[in-house]
């Protein structure tokens, strides 16, 4: 960084800035002059090539800890950018980055907190050496969901992929404590993020059902929450997502699975799957745990192909009581 550069950045980002009052912290910081010097000066160290743990040259850590240290108001937009750039700080420097930056994650100070949080938040990483050092602040966040506001379901995502990672360091027992401390809104991210998983496993799809995701669902997994609609569906989902797995997968979530108005696309993809061929006990026993006894509307569209498909692969099952209802629901209808 030449010396000009330091110095004019220096004189600029101590003028005495105005601040309103901060709704959006990201967008407040790269729309206020702290905000854009912090990130012109974060640009201008990018351009040096830092290198893993060489530290900080002298004349960027003046400047960073400048910001850090102030506490006049506006300053706080540049603590926005300099942790949204954690990651890249914690790697080059990690002491001086748990010593000045990583404390602003602690919910002692819940206002800096937030605002940290919802920074870090903006685009996250999977790093295991940070995230190790943050494990007791990114577990205590699940007790705070609702303050992350529009990053909220952010987190429920990341801290879902960061089980999936199973790091030694966080024990199940403080991730299952973790997920059972969210809303009930959350879990709907939460089994999505675990359809995403699986969906983009490619080749590890075998491992990635049996070694991850099926693990979560039995360790980790809040089994007492009263989920939403919503988040039955994601089930749902999931159970069919599985594939060869659907059996295992059903066996597993079947308690946590209910009774939803809106079945209309997991009946179609129920039917698409030709799950039914292999496994129409199985599939039967699902489709009667979703479908309400009295549809809003009418039944699912491609309800009666299911049936008459599990007749063609199960003769007899249409004497199953869950069959006869289900039957039942579609005769009213017609």
């Amino acid at each position: 960084m030449k010396k000009e550069e330091c110095a004019l950045n220096r004189k600029l980002i101590a003028l005495p800035y105005e601040i309103e009052e901060i709704n959006d912290p990201i967008t407040a910081a790269i729309n206020h002059p702290v905000g854009m010097l912090t990130e012109s000066l974060f640009q201008q160290w990018y351009t040096e090539n830092p290198s893993d743990d060489e530290g900080l040259a002298i004349e960027f850590k003046e400047r960073f800890e400048q910001i850090i240290l102030s506490e006049r108001r506006p300053y706080q937009l540049g603590k926005v950018i300099m942790t949204a750039n954690v990651l890249s700080l914690f790697r080059v420097a990690p002491k001086w980055t748990s010593d000045f930056i990583l404390p602003w994650l602690n919910w002692r100070d819940s206002e800096l907190a937030v605002m940290a949080w919802r920074s870090y938040l903006w685009s996250p990483r999977l790093h295991k050496a940070l995230l190790v050092t943050i494990k007791d602040d990114l577990l205590d966040t699940a007790n705070h969901y609702l303050e992350l506001i529009d990053h909220k379901e952010q987190y429920a995502r990341f801290l879902t992929y960061l089980a999936l990672q199973k790091y030694d360091e966080y024990r199940v027992t403080e991730l299952a404590n973790a997920f059972k401390s969210l809303p009930r809104e959350a879990l709907k991210h939460v089994a999505s993020s675990l359809n995403d998983s699986l969906s983009n496993s490619g080749d590890k799809f075998d491992e990635y059902w049996e070694h991850r995701i099926k693990v979560f669902l039995i360790k980790t997994w809040p089994k007492q929450a009263m989920i939403t609609e919503q988040t039955v569906n994601q089930l749902a989902l999931l159970c069919l997502n599985t594939k060869i797995y659907f059996a295992d997968a059903f066996a597993i979530l079947k308690h946590s699975l209910r009774q939803i108005e809106d079945t209309e696309y997991l009946v179609r993809k129920t039917l698409d799957s030709k799950l039914i061929c292999s496994l129409p006990n199985e599939v039967l026993g699902f489709l009667n745990q979703l479908i309400v006894d009295e549809p809003r509307f009418r039944p699912p569209s491609k309800l009666n192909e299911c049936l008459a498909k599990m007749i063609e692969f199960a003769p007899g099952i249409e004497g199953d009581e869950r069959f006869v209802r289900l039957n039942t629901i579609v005769r009213q209808f017609e």
